[in-house]
């Protein structure tokens, strides 16, 4: 794969198709893709009671702009 100095992205990550596909990526929330992530194997004791509410769950996705 040859890179332009003066350009240095190659021409498949300039494409229109990939900008597209991204735009549409962005708004997918990861957890539909890969599932929720395992809890951490760590002491109840380091942080108590330390969990996400639905309700943080749910305003950290709208941030985001996930649609589902």
């Amino acid at each position: 794969m040859e890179v332009d100095e003066k350009n240095p992205y190659p021409d498949w990550a300039k494409s229109e198709n990939l900008s597209k596909s991204l735009k549409t990526q962005q708004k997918i929330d990861p957890e539909i893709i890969f599932g929720k992530p395992e809890g951490l194997n760590i002491k109840k004791d380091d942080f108590g009671d330390d969990v996400l509410t639905e309700g943080e769950v749910k305003a950290y996705n709208e941030k985001m702009g996930y649609e589902y």
